[in-house]
C-alpha cells in the first residue's frame, strides 16, 4: 500500500489569499483550487459558469503565481439563471475588466451558451473542466456528457454544489452516480466540491484519489479550515469598509 504524508496534499499555494474577493458560494474552495492547479498544471482549463469570476480568478491567480503554461477559458452567457438569479451587463463588464487587467495573456472569456462553445475546442483537448452552471440534475448531466469528449486522457472534472440538497439542485444526484464509475475525491464544506478523474493517463495528483481514512478525513478538515479563514477575511474586509463608510457619514452629519 502506498503511504503519503499530510504535506503531500498542500504547499505554499494553499495559504494564498485570493486577489479577487467577492461574494460567492465557492469562496471556501480557494485554498484547494490554488494548490490543485499548481500541482496538476493543466494545459487547457475550461470553466462552465463563471458569474462574478471568483472561482475562475482563483485558478488564474494560481496559473500566474506558478508561471504555468496554461490556457484558460471562461464560458458563460453572463445573464444568470434560476439559481444564481438574473442580472445585467455590469457583472460581465466587471469580470472582463479584471481579466483584461490581470490575466489576458492566457485567459479568454467566451460569452456563449455551453452548447455553442463546444465547437471552440477539439476533442481530448481539455485537461481540467469546472462545471458550475445551472444546477438541476438534467442540466448538470447534460453539461457533463456534452463536454466529456472534450476531456483529454489526463482529464479531471470539478463539480460544485455536490452537498446542496434543496432549491432544485441535483448535482448531488449526478455525483452519486459518477463516483461509482470514476476515481474521485470530495469536500463537503462550501456547498461541496467534487473532483472526478475521467482520463486514463496518470497525473501528478492521482494520489488524491487513492488515499483512505483517516488521512482522507484529515485533508478534508484541513481544507475546510483554510476555507473558513477565507470567509473570515472576506467578512473582516467588509466590516472595515462599513466602518469607514459609517465614519464618513458621521463626519458629514456632524459638519451639518
Amino acid at each position: 500500500m502506498e503511504r503519503y504524508s499530510t504535506d503531500s496534499f498542500y504547499d505554499d499555494n494553499a495559504f494564498v489569499t485570493p486577489n479577487i474577493l467577492v461574494p460567492s458560494g465557492w469562496i471556501e474552495h480557494a485554498p484547494f483550487a490554488m494548490w490543485f492547479v499548481a500541482k496538476f498544471q493543466p494545459s487547457i482549463l475550461v470553466e462552465l459558469g463563471t458569474h462574478n469570476g471568483y472561482s475562475y480568478f482563483c485558478f488564474a491567480q494560481s496559473v500566474s503565481r506558478n508561471d504555468l503554461a496554461t490556457e484558460m477559458f471562461a464560458i458563460d452567457t453572463w445573464q444568470g439563471d434560476e439559481h444564481t438569479g438574473f442580472y445585467g451587463d455590469d457583472i460581465f463588464e466587471n469580470v472582463n475588466k479584471i481579466n483584461q487587467t490581470n490575466y489576458a495573456s492566457y485567459s479568454k472569456l467566451l460569452r456563449s451558451t455551453f452548447e455553442d462553445a463546444l465547437n471552440h475546442f477539439d476533442d481530448k483537448s481539455i485537461d481540467l473542466l469546472h462545471i458550475d452552471g445551472l444546477h438541476t440534475y438534467e442540466a448538470e448531466k447534460n453539461d457533463f456528457e456534452s463536454w466529456l469528449p472534450k476531456l483529454s486522457d489526463k482529464g479531471i472534472v470539478l463539480f460544485h454544489d455536490i452537498s446542496v440538497l434543496d432549491r432544485g439542485f441535483g448535482v448531488y444526484k449526478l455525483w452519486e452516480e459518477l463516483v461509482e464509475q470514476y476515481p474521485n475525491f470530495e469536500f463537503a464544506h462550501g456547498n461541496g466540491l467534487g473532483v472526478l478523474k475521467v482520463g486514463s493517463e496518470s497525473t501528478p495528483v492521482d494520489y488524491l484519489f487513492k488515499i483512505q481514512a483517516p488521512l482522507k478525513a484529515h485533508i478534508q478538515m484541513f481544507y475546510s479550515a483554510l476555507g473558513k479563514k477565507i470567509t473570515i477575511q472576506f467578512d473582516l474586509d467588509n466590516a472595515d469598509r462599513e466602518i469607514v463608510n459609517l465614519k464618513n457619514d458621521l463626519t458629514q452629519t456632524t459638519e451639518l
